[in-house]
């Protein structure tokens, strides 16, 4: 048996700015005026309009609201505009006979938010692996140079103590040869402990 087809549906997505053209011209207000500011991850947008008479007196006031921040000025902008709606909702007791168009619009914000927070942080991610990426490259170069310093004091250490005027070293000459090999200790020392330290960032950032 054959399922019936399912209806296709059709999601309209309304800028908030409209929405709120709409509601200043239906509450007999002037048309909103909008600024941005630059901050760190973005723009913050803020939105003002004048209002008359809509709280029962007859002296016009002015509504004031600040949005969230948003990578573009334009999508600033209509995060304001969705905050100012709330505000004249609340301050100037505006009903909406609509109420779906209204929350699809705020659905709508709220996802495109979450977009642009989850973009910031993907970005910020990668950049955490290109540095954690030449922390290792550096780390490399600093193990071998260490590895380096052990072959050569145990290549010396070698060749003194199994060279044949050995027996004829003097006190001076044997505290020299210690202090090598103690060098080339300390260098392995650092190689292993350093192997292990890039094992372990390497297993979580990169």
């Amino acid at each position: 048996m054959e399922e019936p087809a399912q209806e296709q549906r059709w999601l309209v997505q309304i800028r908030s700015k409209t929405l709120l053209s709409e509601v200043l011209r239906g509450i007999g207000a002037n048309e909103a005026r909008y600024s941005c500011r630059a901050v760190a991850d973005g723009y913050v947008g803020f939105a003002e309009a004048t209002v008359y008479g809509a709280r029962g007196v007859g002296e016009p006031f002015v509504v004031r609201a600040q949005g969230i921040s948003a990578i573009r000025p334009c999508d600033a902008e209509e995060s304001a505009a969705h905050a100012l709606i709330s505000v004249i909702k609340k301050e100037c007791s505006v009903e909406f006979d609509d109420t779906n168009w209204f929350d699809m619009n705020r659905y709508h914000v709220e996802t495109e938010r979450l977009k642009r927070a989850l973009g910031r942080a993907r970005k910020k991610c990668n950049t955490l692996a290109k540095k954690a990426r030449l922390l290792e490259i550096g780390w490399d170069r600093a193990l071998d140079s260490l590895g380096s310093v052990n072959q050569i004091c145990d290549d010396i250490c070698s060749s003194v103590v199994g060279g044949p005027d050995a027996d004829d070293l003097s006190h001076r000459e044997v505290g020299v040869l210690y202090d090598v090999h103690r060098l080339g200790e300390y260098a392995e020392s650092f190689v292993d402990e350093g192997l292990a330290n890039l094992t372990s960032v390497a297993a979580r950032y990169i």
